[in-house]
């Protein structure tokens, strides 16, 4: 599967639900997704100011987690959902921007593929600042918002 056909249609090997509806003090959504053979992962969405939020993802384990898919061999069902999730997140709450990151060298080239591919079907713009020689961060935003 090309990464062009993650943005058009969720595959069928995973599902989403939420874990944790709106909160208002912690001011954070949560996604729980469930792939096709059991393992799930956490998708949260954090706001940080000025209508722009923070997204972040990991593989639930136990109480714990870890951001990692390598060897996993489920990135593209694991990517496909969580851009299934913010869909729902940007219909739900109208951000203004959409913030994460990306450290190693094969991240920041998927993420940053990622990242255009999302924002273009958005009709959105997305500004990628390296943080460090490792991590880059990556900021999609509506045209209509600020520079």
């Amino acid at each position: 599967m090309r990464i062009l056909e993650l943005f058009k249609e969720p595959t069928s090997k995973a599902t989403w639900d939420w874990m944790e509806d709106y909160n208002s003090d912690s001011k954070k959504f949560q996604y729980l997704i469930t792939l096709f053979n059991g393992v799930e992962y956490v998708l949260t969405v954090d706001f940080l100011t000025m209508g722009i939020w923070s997204v972040s993802f990991m593989q639930k384990i136990g109480k714990g987690g870890t951001t990692g898919l390598t060897g996993t061999g489920n990135a593209t069902h694991v990517f496909s959902a969580i851009l299934d999730c913010l869909r729902n997140f940007i219909r739900t709450m109208n951000p203004k921007a959409l913030a994460f990151t990306a450290s190693g060298s094969s991240r920041q080239k998927l993420y940053g593929r990622m990242a255009e591919v999302m924002a273009k079907g958005l009709g959105w713009t997305v500004d990628a600042d390296k943080l460090e020689k490792h991590s880059t961060m990556y900021v999609i935003k509506r045209n209509d918002s600020y520079n």
